[in-house]
């Protein structure tokens, strides 16, 4: 049986590595991108993946304007949003635009949490 996918975007190569790595030791298969406009990319090649995982703020296209975007391209694939900027307005946009949002910094635990309530969100 193959991975579950997840798509992970950040611009911080160090994060992207670390979500990667947690994701990897939690029996998942992952790609990382450094911002919205490669998602977008990996998407319209393939869209196998169980969860986005973005950053708020990237280069090109940040993660409130991907959500949006994977809001209307692939609304069935759910989304999870982490950030260090946490601010209320975030937050009820990311909430009605049907994602989990997770402030950091963050457990390993708290993050495959995040994780698996936002898989299990669009289920």
């Amino acid at each position: 049986m193959a991975l579950q996918r997840v798509l992970i975007a950040d611009d911080e190569k160090i994060l992207r590595s670390l979500m990667a790595d947690i994701f990897c030791h939690n029996g998942f298969e992952t790609v990382v991108v450094e911002d919205g406009l490669q998602v977008l990319a990996v998407l319209g090649k393939d869209t196998d993946f169980v969860l986005v995982v973005s950053d708020i703020q990237m280069p090109r296209m940040d993660g409130i304007t991907l959500l949006q975007k994977l809001r209307q391209t692939y609304p069935y694939i759910p989304v999870l949003i982490t950030s260090v900027h946490t601010s209320a307005e975030v937050i009820e946009i990311v909430e009605n635009e049907g994602a989990v949002y997770l402030p950091r910094p963050f457990t390993a635990r708290q993050f495959m949490e995040a994780a698996r309530r936002a898989i299990s969100k669009a289920a």
